[in-house]
């Protein structure tokens, strides 16, 4: 029975197991890009603002951290513009079953206008993440599918006249976070979905496996049967090898433990099942049915 608990525990927990990979951008520059088709940035006026490095630089795991790195576009008679692009994102070799880009930013001086965006093709094309909160917030994106060596990032500070100057953007943290789920370590495929799973309701057991199950059933059922019958024998010379007295001593208690055991192995057959470990579902069935039954017919040929 022990050893039952311990082997469905470990599938239960191989078939769970997932991590998370966070990648963050290696380099940024000012960029005089016209990005006005996308973003609140233009190609003109661009004031000229220090490296924002320590945004990335020396980080590893989930962010955000650290202090805000500002961008300030001041007025001085003509449009101001404050624009950075951030790129260069650092590789993996993991396969991502999903994928999240997280700029935490806040907006610390008003009226000026801030924006952010992000491209997944180099820069070609922008999708528009405005900050909006004087505090530091953190904005997320789902980008799954995006190749990391594509993806950029940009963030920019406009002054467009007396009353709306200056502009400040504060740029906390940026990176990405990819889920991993069983990959294969050494292969690199970055960008690419793996096939979708078979959702549980469409779970179906083959006879095989149906017939196992019933064995188990039956073979749970004789050793709750077999053990209460030789604990319950007259000459009193019986005792349980593995379970405490508060389970084994007790009809109610011990049927639960069987029902629960079984409950255990069915939910974990069916999840392996569902996600194509046929195998792996029949060869749990049959490690139950085959550590249960010769403990549960050896109790029948026990003194009673």
């Amino acid at each position: 029975m022990k050893l039952y608990v311990i082997f469905s525990l470990l599938a239960a927990s191989l078939c769970a197991a997932q991590s998370n990979e966070y990648l963050r951008p290696t380099a940024d520059a000012n960029s005089t890009a016209d990005l006005s088709s996308y973003l609140f940035c233009f190609n003109t006026g661009i004031s000229t603002s220090t490296s924002l490095s320590t945004v990335y630089t020396g980080k590893s795991g989930a962010g955000p951290t650290g202090s805000g790195n500002t961008q300030t576009a001041t007025y001085s008679g003509s449009a101001s513009y404050n624009q950075r692009i951030f790129s260069s994102w650092q590789t993996t070799t993991r396969t991502y079953t999903s994928l999240t880009l997280n700029l935490s930013l806040a907006v610390p001086a008003l009226p000026g206008t801030v924006d952010a965006g992000y491209s997944l093709d180099g820069g070609s094309t922008w999708v528009e993440l405005t900050p909006a909160g004087t505090t530091q917030t953190t904005y997320t994106a789902t980008i799954t599918g995006a190749n990391l060596a594509n993806l950029q990032v940009a963030t920019c500070a406009e002054a467009i006249g007396t009353r709306a100057s200056p502009a400040t953007i504060a740029v906390y943290d940026i990176w990405t976070t990819g889920v991993v789920s069983n990959a294969q370590p050494g292969v690199q495929v970055i960008g690419h979905l793996e096939p979708p799973q078979r959702p549980l309701r469409s779970l179906k057991w083959n006879r095989l496996e149906r017939s196992f199950l019933a064995a188990d059933v039956a073979v749970r059922a004789l050793d709750a049967f077999s053990t209460r019958r030789i604990l319950a024998a007259r000459c009193r010379c019986n005792h349980e090898m593995f379970l405490p007295g508060f389970i084994a001593n007790h009809t109610a208690a011990l049927t639960a433990f069987e029902g629960g055991m079984l409950a255990i192995n069915y939910e974990v057959s069916r999840r392996l099942c569902a996600h194509g470990r046929h195998r792996r579902a029949l060869a749990l069935m049959v490690m139950d049915v085959a550590v249960v039954a010769p403990w549960a017919i050896r109790n029948l040929f026990l003194r009673n």
